[in-house]
This record gives C-alpha cells, sequence and structure tokens, in this order.
C-alpha cells in the first residue's frame, strides 16, 4: 500500500505488525514514511524513534528525520529537548 501512494491505508497494516513483533528495524521505518505522507509528523518522529531503538541506524533514518525537523522548523528541536530531558517534578 505505501509502494502504491496508499500511505494512510498502509498505516493500520504496520501498526498491526509492529505489534504482533515484525521485525521492527523493517516495519517502523516504513511507518515513519507512511506518518510522513499523511503530514503526522510527531507520529513519524516517534517511529523513527522506535526504529533507532530496534536496530535501524543512523544513517538508514537520517532523511525520514530530516524531513520531520524541515516540516516541524525551528520549534523541532525545542520540542525534542524537552522530550528528551523533561523537567524534573516538583517535590
Amino acid at each position: 500500500m505505501l509502494g502504491d501512494s496508499r500511505p494512510g491505508e498502509a498505516i493500520g497494516p504496520l501498526r498491526r505488525a509492529a505489534n504482533l513483533g515484525a521485525a521492527g528495524d523493517r516495519v517502523w521505518p516504513l511507518l515513519a514514511q507512511a506518518f510522513l505522507a499523511r503530514t503526522r509528523y510527531v507520529a513519524a518522529y516517534s517511529a523513527i524513534v522506535e526504529a533507532q531503538a530496534a536496530g535501524s541506524t543512523a544513517e538508514s533514518l537520517a532523511t525520514l528525520l530530516e524531513q520531520v525537523e524541515t516540516a516541524l522548523g525551528p520549534s523541532f528541536e525545542a520540542w525534542r529537548k524537552a522530550v528528551e530531558n523533561p523537567a524534573p517534578a516538583p517535590a
């Protein structure tokens, strides 16, 4: 479906594949591509993070990450820092 220019339809089966234990280094980058095509940038970034955790190389994900960064602009870096380094909870 993704190859047939139907990324919206591909999201469901790709999510199911990920949840059923498909190779994460293969399915997560495809899911990120589908989310990018549907302009779901935060979901695409999350899929990229999952792909990295599943063993995909940074080089193989660089184009996808660049697309997310370009789409979200300068606010992406601030958002990523906030997510990666959350403020400690008040005591």
